[in-house]
């Protein structure tokens, strides 16, 4: 039987997307984890890239290399079962959602890896799980790290948090802007746009662990306090989504 290889990163955003899509569908597949840094040259082969910038999360399916959560969730809408989540004649308008959602994302990623680099036990658990917890705070240059080289990867180092920060609340106030209270959807429906604008949410406030299990401290720098304040209306939005959608 076909089953595809989805390679992620069990805590990250990017990955949860793109499982959501994928489970939405019931699509069988294996998730394999990824270590950034040390994991680098397994996650090449995987991908088939030898050289330039690789990321996860990419799903390997058929032979075929989607290296993108956008890109996989409409692999998993092809190939998948069930209602789907780009329904016709909306691609555009999920299009639009999907790059506000990176917009948050990507602003809640340098947020979060100088957070991480100030907690010493946010940083502990990021090691590998397979690293003893004894052995836990002896390895902590190894998450430093890690951390560094994510934010030169990224080009996240050095940057304004507060308007990393401004960045977020105005793509959360256009989304306040569309939908219809608590119980409403970006697009009138349930599509890719919601799953997109949901989980963008995790870097202002983290959904329950059964959805999405954080560590006690990596829940603590994923928090953005003022954030959540402002946008509790949306944080209920994103909790209904989950509830009844995932």
């Amino acid at each position: 039987m076909r089953q595809c290889i989805f390679v992620a990163l069990s805590y990250s955003a990017w990955s949860e997307k793109a499982r959501w899509a994928l489970d939405h569908h019931r699509v069988d597949y294996r998730e394999v984890e990824h270590v950034p840094l040390l994991g680098t040259p397994l996650l090449r082969a995987r991908v088939r890239s030898p050289i330039g910038r690789v990321t996860v999360p990419a799903l390997v399916d058929d032979g075929v290399v989607y290296t993108d959560s956008f890109d996989i969730a409409r692999r998993a809408d092809r190939i998948g079962q069930g209602e789907r989540l780009f329904p016709r004649g909306m691609d555009d308008a999920i299009a639009t959602w999907n790059r506000s959602s990176e917009l948050i994302l990507k602003a809640g990623r340098v947020l979060l890896l100088e957070k991480t680099l100030r907690n010493p036990r946010a940083m502990q658990e990021a090691l590998p799980a397979q690293i003893p917890r004894a052995l836990r705070p002896r390895m902590l240059f190894l998450a430093k790290a890690g951390a560094r080289f994510l934010q030169h990867k990224y080009g996240a180092s050095g940057r304004d948090l507060d308007a990393e920060r401004a960045r977020i609340a105005r793509e959360l106030v256009s989304l306040r802007e569309v939908l219809d209270g608590p119980e409403g959807y970006v697009l009138g429906n349930f599509t890719y746009a919601d799953v997109a604008m949901a989980v963008a949410l995790q870097v202002v406030w983290p959904v329950d662990n059964r959805w999405l299990p954080l560590g006690e401290e990596t829940r603590v720098v994923w928090q953005e306090p003022g954030l959540a304040e402002a946008f509790r209306d949306l944080i209920a939005w994103r909790d209904r989504v989950y509830d009844k959608h995932r």
